[in-house]
Order: C-alpha cells, then structure tokens, then sequence
C-alpha cells in the first residue's frame, strides 16, 4: 500500500468507521444517468458500502496484485 494513487496503485482503501472492516478496498457502483449531466459512479466500503466522506478517509492505495493477495479475483468462485 502506498499514500498516493498512480497507475500501478488505482484501487483506495479505507478502514471502515461504519463495519470496523481494516483495509477494505473501496467498489464501484454505477453509472447513475440523468440525460444531459455527465455519468456519476460511486465508490464504497466492499464490506457495507458506506461512501468515504472525503479524500481524509482515504488510507492508501493498493495494486491489483496486492488485491488479488487479499483473496480478491476477477472470476466469480
């Protein structure tokens, strides 16, 4: 994990002051639509979904290697 997002490290995470879940990476739900507004999508603690209230919750950001190390795949089980 590191402080700051690049290439290598696109996926946030949180520790969750909602579920108490340490290190969970933040999903993605959307995109929500409204005919001439740009697309919004919302990312969310993958344990309960409650959004980050700003950047300050943000812990760091992980690789995908680093997620698929935390059991995490593309595949469904």
């Amino acid at each position: 994990m590191q402080k700051t997002q690049d290439k290598k490290h696109p996926v946030p995470v949180i520790d969750c002051p909602s579920c108490g879940k340490k290190n969970s990476p933040l999903t993605t739900v959307g995109p929500f639509i409204k005919k001439g507004k740009p697309d919004i999508y919302v990312s969310g603690c993958s344990n309960c979904d409650r959004v980050p209230l700003g950047e300050s919750e943000i812990k760091g950001y992980i690789s995908i290697e680093e997620l698929e190390a935390m059991g995490w795949s593309k595949e469904k089980p």
